[in-house]
């Protein structure tokens, strides 16, 4: 079954200040079909604080995502630079 893509607001406004190119860099990169069908098989699962989270690297951006298993959701929570994607 493919997973869906569904991102937060804050991720959101993130995605809004990115320039066009990597804009359209993480899009095709969360459209990937490896990724739509088992999103464990890229990316990084993190450590506390973010222990229900995993990391996706595109580029110079880091993507910061939740799991949600029962829904076959990647909800999106933060897109940024890997100096300050991980500050709370």
């Amino acid at each position: 079954m493919a997973w869906n893509v569904s991102f937060s607001k804050a991720a959101q406004k993130n995605l809004e200040r990115v320039d066009h190119q990597q804009k359209i860099k993480i899009i095709t990169f969360l459209q990937r079909p490896d990724i739509l069908e088992n999103p464990r098989s890229s990316g990084k699962a993190l450590k506390p604080p973010y222990d229900h989270c995993w990391r996706y690297r595109v580029g110079k951006y880091r993507l910061i995502c939740q799991l949600e298993d029962s829904q076959l959701l990647v909800l999106v929570l933060k897109i940024g630079k890997r100096d300050d994607v991980y500050k709370r």
